[in-house]
């Protein structure tokens, strides 16, 4: 099983300013950064992390979502 963390930036009326994931490592402000994808879970500690940086964030942005998905190949 790979874990795969995300954050979803919306503003106040619910739509979607930006996305940081594993495809997308950065957002637009720089206020987000994800480590990339780790498909093995073979390093000790946390193998994907995302930093957010309070202070960057757009005043725009109300709410940040953090999404966890489950990816397996073949099942």
């Amino acid at each position: 099983m790979d874990l795969d963390a995300s954050i979803i930036m919306m503003d106040k009326f619910g739509i979607v300013v930006n996305q940081v994931w594993y495809g997308g490592k950065q957002s637009e402000c720089g206020s987000i950064k994800h480590s990339g994808d780790n498909q093995t879970g073979d390093a000790k500690g946390d193998d994907e992390n995302i930093d957010i940086d309070l202070n960057k964030i757009p005043a725009k942005v109300f709410s940040l979502w953090p999404v966890v998905t489950i990816y397996t190949r073949g099942n």
